[in-house]
C-alpha cells in the first residue's frame, strides 16, 4: 500500500512515555493491532501472528483510557497498529507508545471490512479486528509511519503553545473595554489591533497631544538646529516594540483604506523610499488614534472623509472617486 510515510506526531505530553521510535521491521513485530477510532471511545483488537485473537478492548478517549491500554498492550511485545487515518491525536497517541503505526486509505480499509463481513454490516469491533488482520496477512508490504526528529516534534509542540497563547490574546482583547475601538482600525487585524492595545493601554492622559503619542512611537521626527544648520533625523529614543507594530499597522491600512493607499503613493512620488513613505502614514494614523481615543469613538470611514473634506485637506483630492452605477 502506498501510504505518506511521516506524520503530524506531537512531542511527549508526560514524562514517562517512550516517545516515538523508529518503526520495528515487519518481520520483527510479534503481534498485530487493529484500531478503529472515533471522537469518544475507540476499539482495538490484537492478534498473534497465527491469526488469534489476544485482545479486544474498547475504552474511552481519556488519559484514564489510554493509560489503560498502555497497561493491557505491554505484555505483547513488539506491536504494528493498522488504523484509518494518517494524522491526528490517535496516531500521536500510538507512536508516543512506541508501536508502529501503518496507516490505512478509506478504500482499503473498506475492502478489509469487507472480507471479514461480506453483506456490509458496520461493527467498530469488527472493523478492529479486520485491520488487525488485515495487517498480519498484508502488512509485510505496507509502509509504517516515521515520527519526526526530536527537535521537529519540539518546534511543533512549541507552535502549538504559541497558537494557543494567541487564542488567549484574542479572547483577552474582545473582552477588553477598548477592544472594539481598536479592532476598527483598518490593518489591524486579529495579530496588530491587540499588539496596539497591549503596547499604549487604555489610559489616555498619557499622551497630552497627538505629537506625544508620535514620539513616543518614533513616528516624530527630531529636529536639530545649530546656527544657519538644520538636521532632521530619525527618532531613536522611543518604544520600538510599538515602533514597528505601527509601521506594520500602516503598511496593512493601505490594503483596506484608500486614503491610506493615496497618502503613501503621494509621498512615494515625493521621493520618499518605502519606510519613509509608511512612517509619515503611521504618523498620520496616531493623530487619528489619539483622536479616537480621546473622544471614545471607534474609526469609521465615512466620518474621516467627511472630517477631511470639511478642513479642505489635499488628500481628498487623491483618493480615487467610486465609479458611477449604471442607470
Amino acid at each position: 500500500m502506498d501510504q505518506p510515510p511521516r506524520t503530524t506526531a506531537a512531542a511527549p505530553d508526560n514524562a514517562h512515555q517512550m516517545g516515538p521510535q523508529p518503526p520495528v521491521p515487519f518481520d520483527r513485530l510479534d503481534a498485530f493491532a487493529g484500531f478503529d477510532w472515533a471522537m469518544q471511545k475507540h476499539d482495538v483488537c490484537v492478534v498473534a501472528r497465527d491469526g488469534t485473537i489476544l485482545l479486544r478492548l474498547e475504552f474511552a478517549d481519556t488519559a484514564e483510557g489510554w493509560a489503560d491500554l498502555r497497561q493491557r498492550l505491554k505484555p505483547l511485545g513488539k506491536l504494528g497498529v493498522a488504523i484509518e487515518t494518517s494524522r491526528g491525536p490517535a496516531v500521536e497517541r500510538l507512536l508516543e507508545m512506541g508501536l508502529s503505526v501503518y496507516p490505512m486509505n478509506p478504500m482499503a480499509a473498506q475492502r478489509f471490512r469487507e472480507r471479514k463481513a461480506p453483506a456490509g454490516a458496520k461493527d467498530d469491533p469488527l472493523d478492529a479486528w479486520s485491520f488487525a488482520d488485515a495487517l498480519r496477512t498484508d502488512g509485510h508490504a505496507w509502509r509504517p509511519l516515521r515520527p519526526d526528529d526530536q527537535e521537529t516534534q519540539l518546534l511543533r509542540t512549541l507552535q502549538g503553545q504559541i497558537n494557543e497563547y494567541r487564542r488567549r490574546i484574542e479572547r483577552a482583547f474582545d473582552d477588553h473595554p477598548d477592544g472594539g475601538l481598536f479592532a476598527s482600525l483598518p490593518g489591524g487585524g486579529r495579530k496588530l489591533a491587540p499588539r496596539l492595545l497591549g503596547e499604549l493601554g487604555a489610559d489616555r492622559s498619557v499622551f497630552e497631544s497627538a505629537q506625544a503619542l508620535q514620539c513616543y512611537a518614533g513616528t516624530a521626527p527630531v529636529t536639530r538646529q545649530s546656527g544657519r544648520s538644520r538636521f532632521v533625523k530619525l527618532r531613536r529614543a522611543c518604544n520600538k516594540v510599538l515602533r514597528a507594530t505601527v509601521h506594520l499597522w500602516a503598511d496593512e491600512s493601505r490594503h483596506d483604506c484608500a486614503w491610506a493607499q493615496a497618502y503613501y503613493r503621494r509621498k512615494k512620488e515625493q521621493g520618499k523610499n518605502h519606510a519613509t513613505a509608511l512612517r509619515y502614514l503611521a504618523r498620520r494614523w496616531l493623530k487619528i488614534l489619539w483622536r479616537m481615543g480621546r473622544d471614545r469613538r471607534p474609526y469609521h470611514e465615512s466620518h474621516h472623509m467627511g472630517r477631511l473634506a470639511k478642513s479642505g485637506s489635499w488628500v481628498i483630492a487623491l483618493v480615487p472617486k467610486p465609479e458611477a452605477q449604471p442607470g
